[in-house]
């Protein structure tokens, strides 16, 4: 995980149990420690028995920090259930649109460059009578919130992290899924979302 807090407690756990501890990258490291202080960090941990990450991308940045210490690509995978969805609105019934913004922001300025981009569609359609819903589910609740403020006649809900049950079943009743845009990649994202 990029917060070295949880490192730190799952090290003790592991230390505490006799345990092997095991580094699990969900997102590139150097997205949540400052440069300066990585390899100072990085130190702190090189007791790890091994190192898994979701993606070759996240692997090769954890191994500028983690080079000695064994290491597995794991890809994260989703649920056959989730190809199942017969909830979908018809565009000629729907009264509510709901729009869904899911994960990390990344980058202020694409995440306002997406929102400016809902407000002028919002504005556009404004005499169809309908009634536009932006949800947010993630962990980057309190940036989103602030961000929102700027939103006018959308109604915006924050739903902070979910379980993933909650998750899945929360996103199936969009009309939209959208995320902020991150340079560095090609965005998981992307594919992850095409399953709803």
């Amino acid at each position: 995980f990029g917060n070295t807090d949880c490192l730190m407690i799952t090290r003790q756990i592991a230390l505490t149990a006799k345990a092997p501890f095991v580094i699990d990258f969900k997102d590139a490291w150097c997205n949540f420690i400052p440069f300066l202080f990585r390899r100072h960090c990085a130190k702190q941990f090189q007791n790890a028995a091994m190192i898994t990450a979701l993606s070759k991308f996240y692997m090769k940045d954890a191994e500028t920090w983690f080079a000695f210490i064994p290491r597995r690509v794991i890809y994260s995978g989703f649920s056959e259930k989730l190809l199942e969805n017969e909830n979908k609105n018809s565009i000629a019934s729907i009264q509510k649109f709901k729009i869904f913004l899911v994960g990390s922001h990344y980058s202020k300025t694409h995440l306002r460059i997406l929102l400016n981009g809902i407000q002028l569609w919002a504005e556009k359609i404004n005499n169809q009578k309908i009634n536009i819903e932006l949800h947010y589910v993630g962990r980057d609740h309190a940036v989103i919130e602030v961000e929102f403020l700027s939103l006018k006649n959308i109604l915006t809900i924050n739903h902070g992290q979910l379980a993933f049950e909650d998750y899945v079943t929360l996103l199936q009743q969009a009309d939209v899924l959208c995320y902020v845009h991150l340079d560095a990649t090609f965005h998981h994202k992307s594919t992850e979302l095409l399953a709803f």
